[in-house]
């Protein structure tokens, strides 16, 4: 009996400590468990759960923002991209027109320095240079035009709108588009 009112007593003890703890934090007192462990005394700041409670509700205006900001801006990025499509240049049916011009530039730079300039038509490259040219790289012909000392040599594709990438020996890739 003894026993069950003293483990009572305790658990009154432990409730009444967790209620004053419990105002205390409600009138703007804190205490820390660094400052427990110190043996530090309370400290009572008036007003203090009343600005943490504007600094939380302005951090977390702040981050729902700054949230909304970013999704607003990624969404909008991404609804202009399906729109739009890539830059001219980039994407999957340009990366087709590198790999298909890459062999033809090899082989007029390999031309280029047998015979110390660069060939009138690219059937020239074929078949000492070249097993074929490719008759079109995504639907559309490459072209090439020996310019003076020279080269260009160009391929196009569609979508969205019309893309022209023109490689050149001194300024390599250049690409544009239009709708």
């Amino acid at each position: 009996m003894k026993q069950e009112a003293e483990g009572r007593r305790q658990k009154s003890e432990v409730r009444k400590r967790k209620a004053r703890e419990a105002s205390r934090k409600q009138e703007g007192c804190t205490i820390g468990n660094d400052a427990k462990l110190a043996g530090m005394s309370l400290t009572h700041q008036p007003g203090a759960s009343v600005k943490s409670r504007r600094a939380i509700g302005l951090a977390l205006a702040a981050a729902a923002g700054l949230g909304c900001l970013l999704a607003c801006g990624l969404g909008g990025f991404w609804a202009y991209r399906s729109l739009v499509g890539e830059p001219p240049g980039q994407g999957a049916q340009a990366q087709r027109g590198y790999q298909a011009a890459a062999p033809i530039i090899a082989a007029l730079e390999t031309y280029h320095q047998a015979h110390g300039q660069y060939p009138a038509t690219l059937d020239t490259l074929v078949p000492a240079y070249l097993a074929a040219i490719p008759a079109s790289v995504n639907g559309y012909p490459l072209t090439y035009q020996a310019v003076g000392g020279s080269y260009t040599l160009q391929f196009s594709y569609a979508g969205p709108g019309m893309n022209h990438c023109t490689y050149t020996p001194s300024t390599l890739w250049k690409c544009f588009g239009y709708y």
